[in-house]
């Protein structure tokens, strides 16, 4: 989720004609690695795994269903990355509920109050070996 919501920050810089000096550092005391997604397409089908998750804003069984994206580490603006090794995989979700909670999100780009709705991805670490 962390990728994701970095992905959307960056996409939100470019919809608000924000610059790279606009952009504010990072809260404290959040992991300060950010990360690109990349679209995947699998050599070959995924099969589904059922998952019962459960985080801040409540829990929610399904199954995991096919892989979405790879997020990887990025410098960005010329900062450095201080984990080059590890990814995250994220994992299209059929879930059942979650959500459903009103959020203030903090980060480099500003303050931002939005509702969430059901959960659509995991993203696991994961490491990879570029063919």
């Amino acid at each position: 989720m962390k990728s994701t919501i970095t992905a959307l920050s960056a996409a939100t810089i470019g919809i608000l004609g924000m610059t790279a000096a606009q952009a504010q550092p990072n809260p404290p005391g959040v992991n300060p690695e950010h990360y690109a997604c990349y679209r995947v397409f699998p050599a070959k089908p995924f099969k589904a795994v059922k998952v019962e998750l459960k985080d801040q804003f409540g829990g929610a069984a399904g199954a995991v269903v096919q892989e979405a994206s790879l997020c990887a580490p990025v410098s960005k603006n010329g900062q450095p990355i201080k984990d080059e090794r590890t990814h995250l995989l994220c994992y299209t979700l059929k879930m059942n509920k979650g959500g459903n909670k009103a959020v203030e999100i903090t980060n480099q780009f500003g303050k931002f109050v939005m509702k969430l709705g059901p959960i659509t991805q995991l993203c696991v670490p994961s490491l990879k070996r570029v063919l």
